[in-house]
């Protein structure tokens, strides 16, 4: 499928404004619409990008997800179970406390 990406192409980077040619081996497959927004992998919603257009395609969207976003402190992370540190602002989360209890053994002694 990734070379097909690439002859749909014409063997030509997608990028604004780059018409680079791209060696099978030297080409990243692009979402147009990422994944993490509801697009798919149809080929339909996939183009070819040379590489620096790829990272710049990733920087551009990745500054603009995280306009409006809180990022998360490791232990709230943690707490919450999720993967990413970033959150968008307005979302809400239930958190149960958990109760914790620790008894000393008896007759041991520690050095901090």
């Amino acid at each position: 499928m990734r070379l097909d990406v690439r002859k749909n192409q014409n063997g030509h980077c997608a990028g604004l404004r780059c018409d680079r040619y791209l060696k099978p081996s030297e080409f990243h497959v692009d979402h147009i619409i990422p994944r993490c927004e509801g697009g798919t992998n149809d080929p339909e919603n996939l183009q070819a990008l040379c590489i620096t257009c790829h990272m710049k395609k990733t920087k551009h969207e990745n500054s603009k997800r995280m306009l409006g976003s809180i990022r998360l402190s490791k232990a709230e992370k943690l707490a919450l179970g999720l993967k990413s540190a970033w959150i968008k602002s307005g979302a809400t989360f239930e958190i149960k406390k958990q109760a914790f209890s620790y008894k000393k053994p008896i007759g041991k002694s520690y050095r901090i």
